[in-house]
C-alpha cells in the first residue's frame, strides 16, 4: 500500500494499468516521470505550442476597445466578424 500511495509510483501504476486496460484506465491526465521522461515532456510542449500558434494563425488577433485593459487580447475566426 505505501508504494501506490508516493505520487511517482502511483503515476507508474496508473500508466501502466492504462496500458493494459485503456478504456478502464482513461480518467486521468497524461502523467510523466521526471526526469526519466524529460524528453517526451519537451516533445510533448512543443506540440502543443504549435498547435497553439496553428490556432492563432488562422484567426485574427485584435486588441481589446476598452482602453481600461490594454493587455486583452481577442482572438476570433475570420467569419465570426468583428
Amino acid at each position: 500500500m505505501y508504494n501506490i500511495c508516493r505520487k511517482s509510483t502511483l503515476g507508474m501504476h496508473l500508466k501502466r494499468f492504462q496500458k493494459e486496460f485503456p478504456d478502464h484506465f482513461n480518467f486521468f491526465p497524461r502523467t510523466w516521470m521526471y526526469p526519466a521522461e524529460f524528453h517526451d515532456i519537451q516533445e510533448y510542449a512543443k506540440q502543443k505550442e504549435s498547435k497553439r500558434q496553428k490556432k492563432i494563425e488562422s484567426g485574427i488577433m485584435t486588441e481589446a476597445e476598452s482602453e481600461a485593459d490594454p493587455t486583452v487580447v481577442f482572438i476570433c475566426k475570420p467569419e465570426c466578424g468583428s
